[in-house]
């Protein structure tokens, strides 16, 4: 019996009186997951809630025994059936001498989806051993696809996924969510085995598409895969042994990676389009995590009538601030910038603004019936949409006009600043000396020094004058 090292040797004698196989043989879809399995985004984010690190490359090397004749008898007593085939030992030999720690990394995998795709497994009178089918597919990557159509960890084409109930458009692709994708998935995969009564066609035709199998089948003038295998699309046909490999590398390498972590998390359902980026600026929620609980979107944004999963501290915010969130992206986010300043010289009134708790311009600019670009202008804030609480924000009531009469015009009660001082708005043809010869004990340098302004001012400007 040939020995085999993990990870290190491939024996060049002949195994079973047979070549020996070189790994880049072994470059199809179903290898390439697993081989890139850490660096996906989506599982790098379970390994980080789960608190799980990966020790790549400092698993021990051990030996296993390839026993043709054992591997053989296995294969044909599993639930879901596959002869052996000389196609399948190179993906026993690349299951076998990978690396543990992602092995161990795709079994927890299939323990943390385990649920979902079991429940639907069952729904539908299915082996549970098809729950290895998205490892084989995908390495459960949401946002893998292969080069046929097909995405989504289950690697669904599209018109299975419309015939089995799943959204596809420009902001949802559901095939993405395991949940929702193990049910259409399961579905169909019962149809084609009550099709066909075999699982290597059923498997098979899952990924290459039944009228491929059925044209191949009468070609061949046969009833079997294997008599088949070569005429398939190379691409796709492996989903049948490299299904049999890891069914057997299971029984063989069973640890896996405890992916268990406490979700933090409930759904909601958002009315209106809501973007990411509204909540991120607003209610301090993390564009990753957004994107991490709802990988079904396909943009950053929840479109409308739509049961988003948001994290529970973001859905308190949310909730109590969604009239100001949404006020915010339409003022701000999605209002179109001015090709030219808007502001001239105002009609309404001066008054004062002290920012509370909770407001943004956009909330702001609403409350008064002005613009976000005229807030920024009046206060020379440029394009900033920065506010803090108890900033005071000059805005000019267009409900409130100016009067006419002579100082009562010049002369804003309230006062902004604090009870030292008031204001004055500068008039059309005004000069310092002239205003400072209005307020009894005040100098032209008082309201120069007091304004941090030189002599040069312009209509419409606010001064602070110091009460006597």
């Amino acid at each position: 019996m040939l020995q085999v090292t993990i990870g290190l040797l491939f024996v060049t004698d002949c195994l079973n009186a047979k070549p020996p196989v070189e790994p880049t043989q072994v470059l199809s879809i179903y290898a390439n997951g697993l081989r890139n399995i850490e660096k996906d985004i989506y599982i790098a984010q379970i390994l980080v809630r789960s608190g799980t690190e990966l020790s790549l490359g400092k698993s021990e090397n051990t030996v296993f025994e390839y026993d043709e004749q054992q591997i053989r008898n296995r294969l044909e007593e599993y639930e879901v059936a596959i002869s052996y085939n000389d196609a399948i030992r190179p993906y026993i030999e690349f299951y076998m001498t990978m690396d543990h720690e992602r092995l161990k990394l795709l079994f927890g995998l299939t323990e943390y989806y385990s649920e979902s795709v079991s429940s639907s497994l069952r729904k539908n009178s299915l082996p549970l051993s098809l729950s290895l089918f998205p490892a084989v597919c995908s390495s459960y990557g949401p946002s893998s696809t292969n080069d046929h159509g097909g995405a989504g960890p289950w690697h669904l084409n599209y018109p299975q996924s419309i015939k089995y109930g799943l959204v596809i458009n420009k902001y949802i692709d559901e095939r993405r969510e395991m949940k929702k994708a193990s049910v259409a998935a399961t579905a169909y995969l019962a149809h084609l085995y009550k099709s066909y009564n075999d699982w290597e066609l059923a498997l098979a035709a899952y990924t290459c598409g039944p009228a491929t199998i059925n044209k191949a089948l009468a070609s061949q003038k046969t009833t079997t895969f294997w008599s088949i295998y070569d005429v398939l699309p190379e691409e796709l046909r492996d989903i049948v042994p490299a299904m049999a490999a890891l069914t057997y590398v299971q029984e063989q390498r069973s640890q896996i990676l405890s992916l268990a972590y406490q979700e933090n998390s409930d759904t909601l359902r958002i009315h209106k389009r809501l973007l990411y980026k509204a909540l991120n600026d607003l209610v301090q929620a993390d564009v990753n995590e957004l994107s991490f609980l709802n990988p079904g979107l396909n943009q950053k944004e929840f479109p409308a009538n739509y049961t988003a999963l948001l994290p529970n501290e973001v859905k308190k915010r949310f909730t109590k601030m969604k009239d100001s969130v949404y006020v915010y992206q339409s003022s701000v986010i999605l209002y179109p910038k001015p090709k030219v300043a808007v502001m001239t010289s105002p009609d309404g009134a001066p008054i004062t603004h002290t920012v509370k708790s909770g407001e943004v311009l956009g909330v702001i600019a609403e409350r008064y019936k002005v613009r976000v670009s005229e807030i920024q202008y009046w206060n020379n804030m440029g394009g900033s949409t920065r506010i803090n609480v108890g900033q005071r924000l000059v805005i000019y009531d267009m409900k409130k006009p100016i009067k006419t009469a002579a100082v009562e015009k010049k002369v804003e009660e309230s006062n902004p600043f604090n009870s030292e001082y008031i204001t004055y708005v500068v008039q059309r043809g005004e000069c310092l000396d002239g205003i400072a010869q209005k307020f009894p004990g005040i100098s032209t340098r008082n309201i120069r020094d007091i304004n941090k302004i030189d002599d040069n001012i312009q209509t419409e400007l606010i001064l602070k004058i110091k009460k006597r």
